[in-house]
């Protein structure tokens, strides 16, 4: 946090420091797109040692980052994140602070929550191998069928797409055993790679998947599915076209 090249703000959040295995509770005093100040009991202080962690902040994210000063019951971390991750903070930390001031005579909505979930740890991918690269093509977003080989239903759920440490929000939009479609807003679209990554679906599960193609803030994935895997999700759409879900 040698250069603060972002507004620092005060603030009221829940925090988990996630190092050599442990959950470490504490609290944040101020937060900018760099890095947190976070305050910390006595026994969390003593569980605390310098070096790399990551930090689960409340209506935030979750980020790699580095000890750079230690006090007594507080610390200061810096994020160690790339400028696009940089500017997704910032633009969460705005959206934080226009929820709680909102205009007098007008009942306040409480702070954004997200709940700090350990994300599961996965099975490994299924043996069969995906298909060669030269056999997948970009497609349009209403175009992308040459994956559908089962049911596709609409949905509207937020997921959480965890990348290369990061944790991106999203939205599914439709859904099958062969993938998703997702909708990021713009500073998230901007932070996803072409790469393979985690979907935590509401109601469905946690897959691993493969980045296949983007459109605007709209982007597809196609899952690496085991098969009891495959069996749970087929069954879950299933379920939810009998529920009445309209197919995609």
């Amino acid at each position: 946090m040698s250069e603060r090249r972002s507004p620092r703000v005060s603030i009221d959040l829940r925090v988990i420091a996630i190092q050599d295995g442990l959950e470490i509770p504490g609290k944040v005093l101020n937060l900018s797109g760099g890095g947190v100040q976070m305050a910390l009991d006595p026994i969390s202080s003593a569980a605390m040692r310098s070096g790399p962690l990551e930090l689960e902040i409340a209506g935030i994210g979750r980020y790699p980052s580095r000890i750079v000063w230690k006090a007594v019951n507080s610390l200061g971390a810096e994020f160690l994140i790339s400028d696009s991750m940089r500017q997704l903070v910032e633009h969460r930390i705005a959206a934080l602070g226009r929820n709680m001031k909102e205009p007098t005579g007008r009942s306040a909505k409480p702070p954004l929550q997200v709940e700090v979930v350990e994300a599961p740890e996965l099975p490994p991918p299924s043996s069969e191998a995906p298909a060669p690269a030269s056999t997948l093509r970009i497609v349009e977003t209403d175009q992308f069928t040459d994956l559908r080989r089962s049911p596709r239903i609409k949905v509207n759920l937020g997921a959480r797409c965890f990348q290369g440490g990061y944790d991106i929000p999203c939205q599914i939009l439709d859904i099958s055993e062969g993938g998703a479609r997702m909708r990021f807003d713009s500073i998230g679209i901007a932070g996803v790679r072409d790469d393979t990554l985690n979907l935590q679906i509401p109601g469905y599960g946690q897959y691993h998947a493969d980045f296949r193609w983007r459109q605007g803030s709209d982007a597809g994935a196609e899952f690496r599915l085991t098969d009891r895997q495959r069996e749970h999700l087929s069954n879950r759409i299933r379920t939810a076209l009998r529920d009445g879900a309209v197919s995609a």
